[in-house]
């Protein structure tokens, strides 16, 4: 911010979290007025894209992004058909996807390595109770929030899904979706480039026949997805003045024109207008825009939910609270799979020992703050 101040820009690059923040300190130029003077096109943004940007400005565009991140189930369509399972559909609960990863399972034997879903145990259970909007502390970072009925459902959905055939766990090349090991995956965008490529680079894997479809989603909520995460918004200072030229510049990168450039190559992010990205890899791009970003306040990654795993995390929680509490999480779902603690047993541990952690994280914050302050 006193770079911000000292420089004064014109145009700003925003996080989600700092976009909110300036919006709502009226550092922002609102630019409901100046889009409808020129007849911007709105309607070409995936759904619900920028009610959520407007969510963060209290009602008001403050900024438009040209990109989104996302995530998709990808299945090796081969071994459904090769085991003779249904393949896998857009919208489908976290019950229906385990009950097809347990078809997969079910079948195994020592000499018939296939697995069903490919996740480690925590990213199983983070992503269950994402899905539901399960937070793990309060908005202001100060109060665990894992003691619930809620939690103790995604425990035992996650470990159950698990513990008879907990996968061995190995990065990069040796993933078992990429060794045709595992039926299915929850990745980005990248990991198409990925299954193209990494048969290339090693000549013991073979070609996947994959195709995708939409993250499991809440029946409640069946059109959202907790996955959906802004890239960096585009937004002008309040101060500005220059704010007729900034805003030709965030009309020119959120235009067609840059849409069809980044619709060329899509790396981790995906563009917001989905007019020229029809396919990835010769598959079909709907999974990634079929589910709008969700829409309650409560899933917002600012506020509480489990997005730090991927690094959104709330901004009232210190950094060094995330580590010890992951470990914590890791031991605990070990010892609930291997039937040591039970899901009840492991939300008040999880509670009482995660609430030491938060209040050791915020002492150790404040006296790094003394200590520098002058």
């Amino acid at each position: 911010e006193k770079l911000l101040d000292k420089h004064k820009p014109d145009i700003v690059l925003l996080s989600e979290h700092m976009f909110e923040s300036y919006a709502q300190q009226g550092k922002l130029y609102a630019l409901d007025d100046i889009i409808a003077q020129e007849k911007f096109d709105l309607e070409g943004y995936m759904p619900g894209v920028i009610d959520m940007i407007r969510t963060k400005g209290r009602g008001k565009l403050y900024g438009l992004t040209p990109y989104f991140y996302n995530q998709v189930i990808y299945y090796n369509r081969d071994l459904f058909q090769a085991y003779n399972i249904e393949l896998p559909h857009n919208k489908m609960s976290w019950q229906e996807v385990l009950s097809l990863s347990k078809r997969f399972d079910d079948m195994r034997t020592g000499t018939n390595e296939i697995y069903g879903l490919y996740q480690r145990p925590s990213e199983l259970l983070i992503n269950i109770a994402s899905t539901s909007s399960l937070q793990v502390v309060d908005a202001k970072g100060e109060k665990m929030r894992i003691r619930s009925d809620g939690w103790k459902q995604a425990i035992r959905m996650a470990t159950d899904a698990v513990r008879n055939y907990p996968p061995v766990q190995v990065e990069g090349m040796n993933n078992l979706f990429l060794q045709g090991k595992a039926a299915m995956v929850m990745d980005g965008p990248w990991f198409a480039k990925e299954l193209r490529r990494a048969p290339l680079r090693d000549k013991k894997l073979s070609s996947i026949n994959w195709d995708i479809v939409t993250v499991p989603i809440d029946l409640a909520r069946p059109d959202e997805s907790s996955k959906v995460r802004l890239s960096e918004i585009f937004a002008v200072m309040a101060d500005s003045a220059n704010k007729r030229a900034a805003w030709e510049f965030v009309q020119f990168v959120n235009g067609s024109s840059m849409e069809k450039v980044a619709s060329r190559n899509p790396i981790s992010t995906l563009p917001t207008r989905n007019q020229f990205f029809k396919e990835l890899e010769g598959r079909s791009t709907e999974p990634f825009y079929m589910l709008k970003p969700r829409s309650s306040t409560e899933s917002s990654p600012a506020e509480g939910s489990l997005g730090f795993w991927v690094g959104y995390g709330n901004k009232h929680v210190p950094e060094d609270f995330y580590s010890p509490f992951s470990e914590l999480l890791d031991k605990t779902l070990q010892a609930v799979m291997q039937r040591e603690m039970t899901p009840d047993e492991a939300v008040n541990e999880l509670e009482a020992k995660g609430q030491q952690m938060l209040n050791k994280a915020h002492t150790e914050e404040r006296e790094k703050k003394e200590q520098t302050s002058p």
